[in-house]
C-alpha cells in the first residue's frame, strides 16, 4: 500500500475512535490512551512519510510552488530574449540607414541606362546625379546609390532640391517574421543559396543581376562564390538595398553594386548582363510578365537565368496558405509561370518544387 494512503487510513481510524470516545464521555475527561496514541503516532508517521515519499504535506506545498516559479522563470527568459532580439534589430536598422557619404562607382556607367533601356548615362554635378543624354532627364544619386524610382527631373527641378535618403529607425515586424513564413511555406534556403552562387559563377568576370534584391543573404553568397563578378542589386525598397550594403560592409565584400528601381522597368542597358538571379518578387508583382520581359531584355544570349518564386500547384496545405495571402497579386500556378518564362524568350527550362516555392533555371535564347 502507498505510504500516504496508509497514513490517511491511520488518521481516519484514530479520528473515528476519538469521536466515538468523546460521545461516550461528554463531560471533560483526562486524556485517554487513544488521545496519547494520536498525539504520538501522527507526527512520527508524518516524519516517516516525508522521508519515504516526497509528496508529503511540506513537499506538496513545494511542488505547487515549483510550477509557478518555473513559469515565472520561463516568462522572464522569453521576455528577455524578445527584448534582446528587438534591440539588436533596432541597432541594425539604425546602422542600415547611417549615411556613408559614398560616391557612385563609375563602373556602373557601363551597365546603367534610363528605366526601360537606352544608351549610356552621364555622371553630372560632381557625382550627385545621372543624366540621360537622349532626353536630358536627370536621376539623383543618393549616398552613392542612383534612384530611378522618383520621377526623372528636369535640370531646374533637380537644382531646386535633390531628394533625400528616406530615413528609418523603426522595427519592422515583417523582417522578423519573414524567415518563419519562408520555413512554414517549405523554403529550402540552403538549396537556393547554392543556386545563387551558381548564377554568380556563370557571370565569370562580367556583370550579374540580382532583381529584386533581397535582404542580402543570397547576394552575399553570390559575391563570395565569384569575387571577380560585378553584381548589380536592384530593388524599389531602400531597406533591402541598404541592408544588403550593410551586410556587404560587414563581410568585406566589394563587388556588390546598387540601384533603386522597379523590376518592371529596369535601368539596365540591353544585353548587358551574363547571368540573372531573381528570388524575391515575381509573386509580388501585379504583372510578373513585365518583369520577366525586362529580365530577358537585359540578359545576353546564352545568359543563365535562375530564381525562386511562390507558385500554386503544390500540396494542398501550401496552396491554402497562399490563396489567403492578399499580398501576392502575381501568384501563378507552375504551368502558367512556365509559359511566361517561355514567352519572355527563355529556353531550356527546368523547375524544382520545394513546398510552396519553385526554383527555376533557364537560358536566354
Amino acid at each position: 500500500m502507498h505510504p500516504e494512503t496508509l497514513l490517511r487510513l491511520l488518521r481516519l481510524a484514530l479520528r473515528a475512535l476519538e469521536v466515538f470516545l468523546s460521545r461516550r464521555a461528554p463531560q471533560p475527561r483526562p486524556p485517554t490512551r487513544a488521545d496519547k496514541v494520536v498525539e504520538r503516532v501522527a507526527p512520527l508517521a508524518e516524519k516517516v512519510l516525508e522521508r519515504v515519499h516526497p509528496e508529503s504535506s511540506t513537499a506538496r506545498r513545494r511542488s505547487r510552488a515549483f510550477p509557478l516559479a518555473r513559469a515565472a522563470l520561463l516568462g522572464a527568459i522569453v521576455a528577455g530574449g524578445t527584448a534582446y532580439i528587438v534591440a539588436r534589430q533596432q541597432r541594425r536598422v539604425r546602422d542600415r540607414y547611417r549615411r556613408l557619404a559614398a560616391r557612385l562607382p563609375e563602373e556602373l556607367l557601363d551597365v546603367l541606362a534610363a528605366p526601360g533601356g537606352g544608351g549610356r548615362l552621364e555622371l553630372v554635378y560632381g557625382g550627385e546625379g545621372l543624366k540621360d543624354p537622349a532626353t536630358g532627364r536627370l536621376y539623383p544619386v543618393i549616398d552613392g546609390i542612383p534612384d530611378f524610382i522618383a520621377s526623372p527631373l528636369t535640370e531646374a527641378e533637380y537644382l531646386a532640391g535633390i531628394p533625400a535618403l528616406e530615413s528609418g529607425d523603426g522595427l519592422k515586424l515583417g523582417e522578423l517574421l519573414a524567415p518563419v513564413k519562408s520555413l512554414a511555406l517549405g523554403d529550402d534556403r540552403t538549396g537556393s543559396a547554392a543556386l545563387a552562387g551558381a548564377v554568380a559563377s556563370m557571370a565569370r568576370v562580367d556583370w550579374a543581376l540580382s532583381v529584386p534584391c533581397g535582404m542580402g543573404d543570397y547576394e552575399i553568397e553570390m559575391a563570395h562564390a565569384n569575387p571577380q563578378a560585378r553584381i548589380l542589386c536592384i530593388d524599389h525598397r531602400w531597406d533591402a538595398l541598404l541592408e544588403t550594403r550593410r551586410k556587404a560592409r560587414e563581410a568585406g565584400v566589394a563587388n556588390l553594386y546598387f540601384a533603386r528601381s522597379d523590376a518592371a522597368l529596369l535601368p539596365v542597358q540591353d544585353k548587358a548582363v551574363e547571368s540573372v538571379w531573381a528570388a524575391h518578387g515575381f509573386h509580388a508583382y501585379a504583372e510578373p510578365e513585365r518583369a520577366l520581359t525586362q529580365i530577358a531584355r537585359t540578359a545576353r544570349p546564352g545568359a543563365f537565368v535562375a530564381g525562386v518564386a511562390l507558385m500554386l500547384g503544390g500540396p494542398r496545405y501550401y496552396d491554402a496558405l497562399l490563396r489567403f495571402n492578399p499580398r501576392l497579386p502575381g501568384l501563378r500556378d507552375t504551368q502558367t509561370f512556365f509559359s511566361l518564362l517561355s514567352a519572355s524568350g527563355l529556353g531550356n527550362l527546368r523547375v524544382f518544387r520545394e513546398g510552396a516555392f519553385v526554383r527555376f533555371v533557364a537560358v536566354r535564347e
